[in-house]
């Protein structure tokens, strides 16, 4: 079995004595890309800086390789550790070309090793063109993308970014997350990044971290954060979703205000059970043949579809996708019925097992 590129084993980094991350334990395969996503204050950024090496670990350990490069009392400089860096702020030189500015960490290369991976990364970020330009004659994107190949440049073991793209327009940061993930496969790249855009998230990283209060909640796929969270934090956290009342009947059914919910319950739950059930935007249906109306509270206009919010009998609001030519007012009804593969639930210890409520 091959040996993960990256191990984070049960590791905490410390300020001043107080715990910022706490016995989080993740890894990388070799070509893998990760993230480490969550709200300001909440332990991403410290754990990335301490696998570059600029913060010591106050217990667990961190292996680069195979070969341990963080332990309490004892930390490997980030130099000797074959880590690329990619910031906030592209930390491009400015009086340096585009293809000096890659070949800057290219000292140990011979000439023709150094022309030829810059003509290679020239290549792949798609700036052969502009290899004599400088860098404030880029459009922003443009200037990340160098950003990029430098830190691509050596082969690092790993690629660390700590909101590269924070920097970017909004607009633009989904896509640019999207490109550079293409770029990273494609030279074979280890990387994590580090965002609170979950959008970035989803569009790069192969696995994500989510994390809370300096703890890793969970490690999985974007997929399965989304559809399977493990716990109220990451579901509250990942995407958009309400949380309703319901009695578990069996393994696939669920009583609730919307009625009887079909699905395979995911969690575990015994028969009877007071729960809450996620439901997202995606799992509600607009059916204008349904005798389950509900009314429109607000909408969102997003171009090819409209986000309703819709009031439960119990005054909940659930949420439901539609495609934009079903333009309903604030107000009306529509008909909706549930479609759901699975379920997941939480316990309710403050329900009743009567009608789910």
């Amino acid at each position: 079995m091959t040996t993960p590129r990256l191990i984070v084993d049960t590791v905490s980094v410390a300020y001043g004595g107080t715990p910022v991350v706490k016995d989080v334990s993740l890894s990388l395969a070799e070509g893998e890309i990760g993230c480490l996503l969550g709200p300001s204050g909440c332990g991403k950024t410290s754990l990335l800086r301490a696998i570059a090496g600029f913060e010591p670990v106050a217990s667990g350990a961190i292996c680069l390789d195979g070969a341990e490069v963080s332990v309490p009392g004892d930390m490997l400089a980030p130099e000797r550790r074959n880590i690329g860096m990619m910031f906030q702020d592209f930390a491009l030189f400015p009086h340096l070309s585009v293809s000096d500015n890659i070949a800057f960490g290219l000292r140990r290369f011979s000439p023709a090793e150094k022309k030829q991976r810059v003509d290679e990364l020239l290549d792949l970020v798609g700036l052969s063109k502009a290899a004599g330009t400088f860098p404030h004659e880029l459009s922003g994107g443009q200037q990340q993308r160098v950003a990029l190949a430098r830190a691509m440049a050596p082969r690092p073991t790993i690629l660390l970014m700590d909101e590269p793209f924070s920097a970017i327009d909004p607009e633009l940061r989904e896509q640019l997350a999207g490109e550079i993930r293409t770029m990273l496969r494609r030279d074979g790249m280890t990387a994590i990044l580090v965002t609170h855009d979950q959008m970035e998230a989803f569009a790069m990283a192969d696995r994500i971290a989510v994390f809370g209060e300096g703890c890793l909640m969970q490690f999985d796929t974007a997929y399965n954060l989304y559809h399977q969270p493990t716990n109220r934090y990451v579901a509250d956290f990942i995407g958009q979703g309400t949380m309703i009342p319901g009695t578990i009947l069996d393994a696939q059914h669920i009583e609730t205000e919307l009625g009887v919910i079909k699905g395979d319950v995911i969690n575990d739950g015994d028969e009877g059970a007071c729960v809450d059930v996620l439901v997202r935007p995606d799992d509600i249906i607009h059916d204008d043949d349904s005798d389950m109306k509900l009314p429109i509270v607000h909408k969102t206009f997003r171009g090819a579809s409209f986000l309703y919010s819709l009031k439960t009998p119990d005054r909940h609001i659930v949420y439901c996708l539609v495609q934009s030519h079903h333009n309903h007012a604030v107000g009306e009804h529509i008909g909706i019925r549930m479609e759901m593969d699975h379920l997941t639930v939480f316990p309710n210890p403050n329900g009743h097992p009567e009608n789910g409520r």
